[in-house]
């Protein structure tokens, strides 16, 4: 017997298998972490190379965003705690 709900059931879920294409050459290639400059002349090498190194440099650089956030609510709990103190002292 069904009973009527006010809550849809969840509906199957289906597999989908999207098979990928293996390239062996382009796995080395990528584990080697050497980019790829193929017939680029030295001078465009070294651009390159410059400019993989600023991009990298700066995905590194943003550690103190977590610093900031720790102080902060450090500085917040501080300043609640002096309030809750304040009004019942």
């Amino acid at each position: 017997m069904k009973f009527p709900s006010f809550f849809k059931p969840p509906g199957h879920r289906v597999f989908e298998f999207k098979p990928r294409y293996y390239d062996p050459n382009k796995e080395r290639r990528e584990r080697a972490g050497a980019p790829s400059y193929g017939s680029m002349s030295p001078a465009e090498r070294a651009k390159e190379r410059i400019r993989d190194h600023y991009s990298n440099r700066k995905k590194h650089i943003d550690n103190g965003g977590e610093r900031k956030s720790i102080i902060r609510v450090i500085l917040i709990a501080f300043v609640i705690s002096i309030l809750i103190y304040w009004i019942f002292v």
